[in-house]
């Protein structure tokens, strides 16, 4: 299966937990506070608190990218697959 690694970068918080990864495998979902060591397949810059809405359905991930308070980094197929896989999440 297809694995994906996504980094969430946190800039406003303390260095320690700035940055953590996702690792997404066929139906799994890793969560990593160090590099899991894979290349990076998407970059997922927001606030803690953006993040916290997006996840609880608070606000769209489309209104989340037109105020600049989320930017994606990666290619068009990782993208669609980073709201899906959100998607997913969220009704979960």
């Amino acid at each position: 299966g297809r694995r994906s690694v996504v980094e969430f970068l946190l800039p406003e918080q303390p260095a320690a937990k700035r940055r953590w990864w996702g690792v997404l495998d066929e139906a799994e979902v890793d969560i990593c506070l160090k590099d899991p060591g894979f290349g990076i397949d998407l970059r997922v810059e927001t606030s803690l608190k953006r993040l916290t809405e997006l996840w609880m359905g608070r606000i769209g991930i489309d209104e989340a990218l037109r105020d600049e308070t989320l930017k994606l980094e990666g290619s068009r197929e990782q993208r669609a697959a980073f709201r899906e896989w959100f998607a997913l999440a969220v009704v979960a």
